[in-house]
C-alpha cells in the first residue's frame, strides 16, 4: 500500500507542475512572447500527452487549482481499469519497456531543445522584431522625424499594459526631435545600479558614457507597474549615436 501511495502522490505532484508549467507558458505567449511561452509549455507535454483528457479539464476556469486532481483520479483509474495484476501509473508506462533508455534520450533532448528554445526567446536571440515599438504614441512621433535606422525592439508585455525596450540609431537632431515629440526631459541620477541596465535582451547595452544623454518622463517607474499613462527613459550616446529607449505604456 505504501508503494501505491507514493506512486499516487508522485503522479499528483507531477500533474501540479504540468499544469502550472502549461498555464505559465500559455500565458506568457499571451502578453509577452508566443515563441518563449510555446517552449515553456511545451515542457509539459509529456505529462499531458501520456493522460491526454487532461488537455480537456486544464482548459476550464481555475484549473490550475483543481484539475490534477481530476487528472490523477481519472488516470487511476483508466490506467487500472481493465483487471491489472499491478498497480499501474503513466510513469511505469514510460519506462517499461526495453526502449525505456531511446525514450530517455529522446525526452531529454526534447527537454533540452525547449529549454534552449526559451532561453534564447527570453535573450532576443536572434532579435524578431525590427522596427518601431507597437506604441501608437511612439509611431506618431517617429512619422515627424527622418527614417530611423537599425532599429530593434523587444517585448516585456502587450496585453492591457505593454512595455517594450527600443534600440536604435540616431543622430543629435533625430534624438531631440524624437524627445520633443514624445515630451521626454532631460534626467539626471540614473546610475548602473538602475534596472534599466539590467535588461534581458543580449543586445541590450547601454553604456553611461561622459557626454551621455538622458532623457524621461516625469516620475519613471523603474520598479513597478506606475499609474496609468505613457512613460519613457531614454539613453542617447554621442559616441556611436545609439538611442537606447525602456517605455511602458499602460492602459488608460
Amino acid at each position: 500500500m505504501k508503494k501505491i501511495a507514493g506512486k499516487i502522490i508522485l503522479l499528483l505532484v507531477i500533474n501540479y507542475l504540468a499544469t502550472f508549467i502549461f498555464t505559465l507558458g500559455f500565458m506568457i505567449g499571451l502578453v509577452w512572447d508566443i515563441f518563449l511561452g510555446a517552449a515553456i509549455g511545451s515542457i509539459s507535454l509529456p505529462a499531458l500527452l501520456l493522460q491526454p483528457w487532461s488537455f480537456f479539464i486544464v482548459a476550464m476556469p481555475k484549473a490550475v487549482f483543481w484539475s490534477p486532481l481530476v487528472t490523477t483520479g481519472i488516470t487511476i483509474l483508466l490506467y487500472n481499469l481493465v483487471g491489472r495484476s499491478k498497480f499501474r501509473t503513466p510513469i511505469d508506462l514510460l519506462f517499461s519497456t526495453t526502449r525505456s533508455r531511446i525514450r530517455k534520450i529522446c525526452w531529454i533532448s526534447f527537454v533540452v531543445v525547449l529549454l534552449s528554445l526559451g532561453v534564447s526567446r527570453l535573450v532576443d536571440f536572434p532579435p524578431i522584431r525590427s522596427g518601431i515599438p507597437e506604441s501608437s504614441i511612439v509611431e506618431e512621433a517617429v512619422e515627424k522625424i527622418s527614417p530611423i535606422e537599425d532599429s530593434k525592439y523587444y517585448s516585456n508585455g502587450a496585453f492591457l499594459d505593454s512595455e517594450w525596450l527600443w534600440k536604435a540609431r540616431l543622430d543629435e537632431e533625430q534624438f531631440f526631435s524624437l524627445m520633443s515629440e514624445l515630451n521626454l526631459k532631460p534626467k539626471t541620477g540614473l546610475t548602473e545600479e538602475s534596472n534599466f541596465f539590467q535588461q534581458a535582451p543580449y543586445w541590450w547595452n547601454p553604456k553611461n558614457y561622459e557626454g551621455s544623454m538622458v532623457y524621461s518622463t516625469p516620475e519613471f517607474p523603474e520598479k513597478n507597474r506606475g499609474n496609468n499613462g505613457f512613460y519613457a527613459l531614454a539613453l542617447w550616446s554621442p559616441n556611436d549615436e545609439v538611442m537606447f529607449m525602456w517605455i511602458k505604456d499602460h492602459y488608460l
